[in-house]
């Protein structure tokens, strides 16, 4: 990795229960998770600016009331 690189990305570290991660685990190949994460964070950034700042979509994830639907 670069220096520019490596000065332009942090580490997110977050505790998740072990049960949990298993089971995040258990549903992909090995070695994809950190990738998973970094587009579900893309995907929160570019949905909130899409639904603007009058909408809360942080909110509603974490009071479980959004839903994953895939649109192809």
């Amino acid at each position: 990795m670069s220096e520019e690189t490596e000065n332009s990305v942090i580490r997110l570290s977050i505790p998740i229960e072990r049960e949990v991660n298993d089971a995040f685990s258990a549903l992909m190949p090995h070695g994809v998770k950190a990738e998973i994460i970094r587009c579900l964070v893309d995907l929160v950034i570019e949905t909130q600016r899409k639904l603007g700042k009058d909408s809360y979509l942080i909110h509603h994830l974490i009071n479980k009331e959004c839903k994953l639907i895939i649109d192809k």
